[in-house]
């Protein structure tokens, strides 16, 4: 009998044990193993312009789903469970989300945690072709081609309003003389039409019946460009500007070369022809990689300026106070070159990629965040230049052969799990600079602190927005902030926002100026006489979100099962104890 009660004394804490030691797990631990998620985020677009009507579809679900929003600092607003009808659960987040961007996450028993990103916008800013965005439906291969009936509508509910890419000549004119829209071409320029999109048409390729498929260099070859291009804008009357070729002075020339000389040989006959038969188009010359001002130099001194309505060029990787310097340049040997009078500028690629990458272009960023404030710079600082005439984000979506021209895109691309495209943070933040500026124009740059810039903008009734940010040395990536007394001319009431659409202060006061912890990242300071106390600036983030909701049923229903477990072994325990009792008597 005593070696039968030793054996159970054993046998009672080794199972204790390990009773505990699962209920303890559980309760720490509420994911246990799982197989590759079979869930799906079904949504094919995860830009909201409604906050009240926030909502996702899940599907492969055959248990409830687990959800939670974030906001952009990671802290959660929402969060619930979902059971799911015919293996698909439809979850309506049931609460205002003001304007900003978001974190979905959501999960089931038996599918791993699956995050994606979204924003909440709200109406679409009014329209300007000054604010434009890559795209290149016109590689045939590319991700672009097929999903233009989502881009198009994404890019104008932020705030775009044009659209650079090409309708490639080798496609467009297959056997000479002969010319003709491929349908899925015409398709995408039909979406164009719907959305009320502006094309910034690059004619930027050869052909292969001139010229061996290189870029025009002969008579024939460049006559026939020419008429590539009068052909299409005939039956494309919407198409109101294009752009002769793209980057020639770069790696994609002519047999010629990639010289001012070659590249005026084609100006000069195209220019004329083209725009004697659309006089209502501008034809834009340049589309230079870089800036090239040698290059800009010797096209200009040889009579350049005669051959464009406007010129563009590439300014990757500038410093902001470079990007109106180097407009001023290019102005200034215009004018030297045309009886004193300047011409539009575009600035027809701007962007930057988010890469630790060391190869490729030099505009290069590390997070998402980083993007986004220097997409702030790249639209807002242009408008101190009025010489600019727009500015083309490069580019849409990311896509690309390398690490870095992969990742320059405004949106993520799809996953097995997320079938929409994600929208990074870079999207919000131009979303919110469309909103605070719309209405506004550009007025005069104030001088702050020596490194400090603040471009206002006014409208109509004298209301100001001030957009900010402290620019340090160019790469700079310091979180650190500066305090910095920002100037309000005594309006009653000064509203500051971030570039995530978070209002982070709001001012009922006649004070001639309020502080501000000024970092690289940019804030809009918009200050008014015309609110109410109680009524915020419109900026599509009136409402202030609220204390984070951590959904209490979700939060038990995720607990039921570790508790479960711990009080089963709290349980046992006792019974083991009075058992142990019972025996020893």
């Amino acid at each position: 009998m005593k070696i039968i009660r030793t054996i159970y004394h054993k046998l009672s804490l080794l199972i204790l044990f390990a009773v505990l030691t699962a209920g303890v797990f559980a309760t720490f631990n509420t994911s246990t193993a799982k197989a590759a998620s079979s869930l799906i985020l079904q949504n094919p677009i995860l830009i909201f312009q409604n906050p009240e009507a926030v909502s996702f579809t899940v599907s492969g679900a055959i248990e409830n789903v687990q959800w939670t929003v974030k906001d952009s600092k990671g802290q959660s607003i929402s969060s619930g469970s979902q059971a799911p009808n015919n293996d698909t659960a439809t979850i309506a987040i049931g609460q205002k989300i003001p304007t900003g961007y978001y974190t979905f996450s959501f999960s089931s028993p038996s599918n791993d945690e699956i995050t994606a990103a979204f924003g909440v916008t709200g109406p679409t800013p009014s329209k300007n072709p000054y604010f434009s965005a890559q795209t290149l439906s016109a590689h045939s291969g590319s991700v672009y081609r097929n999903n233009m009936d989502r881009i198009i509508p994404m890019l104008k509910n932020l705030g775009f309003s044009s659209r650079r890419d090409s309708v490639y000549w080798n496609e467009y004119e297959l056997t000479p003389g002969n010319y003709a829209t491929p349908p899925s071409i015409q398709q995408i320029l039909d979406y164009d039409q719907q959305n009320d999109m502006d094309l910034f048409w690059t004619a930027g390729s050869g052909n292969s019946n001139y010229d061996s498929g290189n870029l025009p260099s002969s008579p024939t070859g460049i006559q026939a460009y020419a008429k590539y291009i009068d052909d299409f804008l005939t039956q494309h009357p919407r198409v109101k500007i294009v752009e002769m070729l793209n980057e020639f002075n770069g790696a994609n020339n002519s047999a010629c070369g990639a010289t001012a000389a070659c590249y005026i040989e084609i100006a000069k006959v195209v220019y004329p022809y083209v725009k004697s038969r659309h006089p209502d188009v501008t034809i834009v010359a340049g589309g230079l990689a870089a800036v090239s001002l040698s290059w800009w130099q010797d096209f200009f001194s040889a009579g350049g300026a005669t051959y464009g309505d406007a010129f563009s060029y590439h300014p990757y990787n500038l410093a902001t106070y470079r990007i109106n310097e180097t407009a001023d340049e290019v102005t200034n040997m215009i004018k030297q070159n045309n009886n004193g009078v300047g011409k539009p500028l575009y600035l027809s690629e701007i962007g930057w990629s988010i890469t630790n990458s060391t190869t490729g272009n030099p505009a290069k960023v590390l997070t998402e965040a980083q993007q986004a404030d220097r997409l702030i710079y790249s639209f807002v600082a242009p408008q101190a230049s009025p010489q600019i005439a727009g500015v083309n984000w490069y580019h849409a979506l990311n896509y690309g052969s390398t690490d870095t021209e992969y990742n320059f895109g405004l949106f993520q691309r799809s996953t097995a799990n997320i079938i929409g495209y994600q929208p990074k943070q870079s999207a919000i933040a131009f979303y919110v600079m469309r909103a605070q500026l719309d209405g506004y124009t550009y007025t005069r740059t104030d001088a702050l602190a020596n490194n400090i810039n603040s471009y206002i903008f006014t409208n109509a009734k004298g209301d100001t927005v001030q957009a900010l940010w402290r620019t340090d040395t160019f790469n700079s990536m310091d979180p650190a902030t500066t305090p910095i007394t920002i100037p309000t001319n005594g309006r009653k009431y000064t509203s500051v926002m971030n570039v995530n659409g978070e209002r982070i202060a709001l001012y009922d006061t006649n004070a001639t100026s309020i502080n501000e912890n000024l970092s690289l990242s940019p804030l809009f300071v918009t200050t008014t006489n015309s609110l109410g106390a109680t009524n915020p600036p419109s900026d599509g983030n009136s409402d202030a979100p609220g204390m984070p909701n951590t959904g209490l049923n979700a939060y038990l229903f995720n607990l039921a099962i570790p508790f479960a477990v711990a009080g089963a072994g709290i349980l046992m325990v006792i019974g083991f104890v009075k058992v142990r009792r019972h025996l020893k008597r």
